[in-house]
């Protein structure tokens, strides 16, 4: 592996800009490798804590529920703190490891919105993907209903 760390900004300034970045990312990763995105779902650990805290309680075994919860938690924490401090040696990652597991259940979300419909913006177009990930414009693309004409 590399000894160097590449260093990386935020190029969104705002949560929209941000949100809208993420979803388009994961919306692009659908397209361009469908099984891959779809095998994404299972990495979430957070939306299966709470899942595991629903069963418990409605079993009758809020303890045994809540342990899985406090798992998933302690999972995503511990991750952010081993690969953030202990691999990139963030120091930031140090002060703010108790927000990966919102981070962690925002992802699970937005894998969630990558399913509905095909349409993109980006860079102010607007695109639809295809297989493999291609981007088409939405201009590029017939208009439903109408009829290409032949010549006779």
């Amino acid at each position: 592996l590399s000894h160097h760390a590449i260093d990386h900004f935020s190029l969104n300034t705002t949560l929209a800009g941000s949100l809208a970045h993420q979803a388009r990312w994961m919306k692009s990763t659908r397209y361009s490798r469908p099984r891959g995105h779809l095998g994404t779902g299972l990495t979430f650990a957070m939306p299966f804590g709470i899942l595991g805290l629903a069963a418990g309680i409605l079993l009758g075994h809020p303890l045994l529920g809540a342990a899985v919860l406090g798992v998933a938690l302690a999972n995503r924490m511990l991750q952010a703190l081993v690969v953030g401090w202990g691999v990139v040696r963030d120091p930031e990652s140090a002060r703010f490891f108790w927000l990966y597991p919102a981070r962690d259940l925002l992802g699970f979300f937005l894998w969630c919105y990558s399913f509905t419909g095909s349409s993109i913006v980006w860079r102010g177009g607007r695109y639809h993907l295809q297989a493999e990930g291609r981007m088409v414009p939405a201009s590029a693309l017939p208009v439903a209903g109408s009829q290409e004409q032949s010549p006779a």
